[in-house]
């Protein structure tokens, strides 16, 4: 598979020193990522350059292979990840946390997070707004712990409608303290959720002062405190 910057701008400094700012991360062709080597690795950790991660051609995220990928990346704005589908344990583990003004993490055919696949990803999600989920079915334990979480009252998130449509089952610890103080957020809904496992939403909406709909209408299976504070403001 490929990997390539698009959309690069460049700059000379006084001493001759040529930097880049503005890149747009694009995975070409690939369908399935392994993992990456420590070299890249390093790159993309604390990486202040890129503004924009896309890839239109991933499907599956192999176990551990993306772990803190753009980990506290300050630029960072948008992630789109059109076509993936399944997340494997660890896959995107610590993925994109401290990146602090990402606007909207894009997943539209997602349908499985592994094991602690996306743990404390996009956390804290201060500028967040827009997030889509809309075909996941399964999430393992951890899977999605403390996602989009902005940490304090003081520094909320902007997202305001949660939905998670094909939801159907929330694996141990799976979405604990995930949005966590999103003071903006005033309906919920998990139309299709039938089992949370233990302490699978606790914590979820902790803080969430404005929410006032949530809705879980096929819910049969609720495990030992599933929703353990997870409404408490």
């Amino acid at each position: 598979w490929g990997l390539s910057m698009d959309n690069i701008l460049g700059k000379l400094d006084p001493n001759g020193k040529l930097s880049f700012s503005d890149i747009t991360l694009t995975f070409d062709g690939a369908t399935k990522i392994e993992g990456f080597s420590d070299t890249l690795n390093r790159f993309f950790e604390h990486n202040q350059n890129v503004v924009a991660v896309n890839a239109p051609t991933v499907t599956e995220i192999g176990s551990s292979a993306c772990k803190k990928l753009l980990y506290q990346s300050d630029r960072l704005r948008s992630v789109n990840f059109p076509a993936l589908e399944t997340i494997g344990d660890d896959g995107l583990y610590l993925g994109f946390n401290f990146s602090n003004n990402i606007t909207e993490a894009l997943f539209p055919k997602l349908k499985t997070i592994g094991g602690y696949g996306l743990y404390d990803g996009f956390t804290p999600a201060h500028n967040m707004t827009n997030i889509d989920f809309s075909s996941l079915e399964t999430v393992g334990e951890y899977g999605m712990n403390r996602c989009f979480s902005a940490g304090t009252a003081t520094t909320p998130t902007k997202i305001q409608i949660v939905s998670f449509p094909k939801l159907k089952k929330i694996g141990y610890m799976g979405l604990g303290s995930c949005f966590w103080y999103g003071t903006s957020i005033t309906a919920a809904s998990f139309n299709a959720l039938e089992e949370v496992d233990d302490y699978g939403l606790s914590n979820v909406f902790y803080g969430c002062t404005n929410l006032t709909t949530i809705s879980f209408p096929k819910l049969i299976t609720i495990g030992t405190a599933a929703f353990s504070t997870a409404f408490k403001n």
